[in-house]
């Protein structure tokens, strides 16, 4: 197995270029990781044990609290579960984890089971936190008046789940979303195998280096689909 790491801001395209690598190599795992955030309890008494005498961080309402809750920051993925979870798939092992819920803001009672194959991508705006597991890492380098472009579009569409109004989508952007990328993600670009430029204009992303690379290192493994 081969382990890609794809990273860059929200909404920069990450999940194009997934699909396009799916598309091309078979038996590719895409290992989002939306799937490790931590969850915000429903209970207030278990709010108040996991932050003192704070319950929902100072917010009188659960609702409050997820409003200005940082979904952007790197802590707000169990970073521990990830990584075991990385290194079990890697060393062939089936996973099961529970779904994610970014209406409810916590993890489901469904499973998710994920069965190892030839590639591995991970994929998430922090994903370069698991650049040393990874055989390559790739990076999304698309202007951020696209990626807020297609945010909107996301977050504001009502068959994504996620059922934000245009002032929440744009409160989050400008609170957390654009804040987050600065500090934490564009920083890391200059630390990759690969950057893949997009700029928007195109509905597909030019994929051919990465794909020429992903043969290179593995091409054994990977059955290519013409």
């Amino acid at each position: 197995m081969i382990v890609i790491v794809l990273f860059g801001a929200s909404g920069s395209g990450k999940t194009t270029i997934a699909q396009q690598i799916c598309d091309e190599y078979d038996g590719t795992v895409v290992l989002n990781l939306d799937i490790f955030y931590k969850d915000i309890p429903k209970d207030r008494t278990l709010r108040l044990a996991t932050v003192g005498l704070g319950a929902w961080g100072g917010y009188a309402t659960r609702e409050e609290y997820i409003n200005h809750y940082n979904f952007d920051a790197p802590d707000s993925l169990n970073w521990g579960l990830a990584r075991s979870v990385i290194a079990r798939l890697r060393a062939g092992e089936t996973v099961s984890l529970k779904k994610y819920s970014f209406t409810e803001h916590c993890h489901t009672d469904e499973d998710l089971e994920i069965v190892p194959g030839p590639i591995l991508l991970v994929e998430g705006i922090h994903a370069y936190k698991a650049r040393d597991l990874a055989d390559l890492v790739v990076y999304v380098d698309t202007s951020l008046d696209f990626c807020l472009m297609r945010r909107l579009q996301r977050d504001m569409s009502p068959e994504n789940g996620r059922g934000r109004t245009f002032a929440q989508a744009t409160d989050q952007w400008v609170r957390t979303v654009r804040p987050a990328f600065k500090k934490y993600i564009e920083p890391q670009k200059d630390n990759v195998h690969l950057v893949i430029q997009n700029d928007g204009e195109r509905a597909d992303i030019d994929t051919s280096v990465l794909l020429s690379q992903i043969a290179g290192l593995h091409k054994k493994s990977v059955k290519k689909i013409y």
